[in-house]
């Protein structure tokens, strides 16, 4: 019966996190909005989801929403604006905090580092 336990919340925590997947690029994604869909406080969800993946939903879309940045800011020309709304944030201000904090450099100046990086790579034999 435990595994039967263990293989539930496996499931759960896969669940939970396929939606924060799927849904984490909206601007009106929410931890309210997500513990609506699984019909569980917003407290419960939150302490439930950072018991079994040690980070809590909200710093997970954070990381979501990050990696997707680099990926866009490596490989598109999109202002930081146009990938500010593609990735579901408002404020460009605060993406670019978190942003900063996370990398350690800001959008801008981690697009501009790879550029360099990528140019130096291309020139050698």
């Amino acid at each position: 019966q435990t595994s039967q336990i263990v293989d539930s919340d496996q499931v759960l925590v896969r669940q939970i996190r396929e939606y924060i997947d799927k849904n984490c690029f909206h601007y009106n994604f929410s931890i309210q909005s997500m513990a609506q869909y699984f019909d569980m406080s917003t407290s419960y969800i939150s302490r439930y989801f950072k018991q079994h993946t040690g980070l809590t939903p909200i710093k997970y879309t954070q990381q979501r929403r990050i990696k997707k940045a680099m990926e866009l800011l490596i490989s598109t020309d999109l202002t930081i604006q146009e990938i500010v709304q593609q990735i579901g944030y408002v404020d460009i201000p605060t993406f670019i905090s978190l942003f900063k904090k996370s990398i350690g450099v800001t959008p801008g100046e981690f697009r501009e580092n790879y550029q360099k990086s990528d140019m130096q790579y291309s020139k050698k034999p």
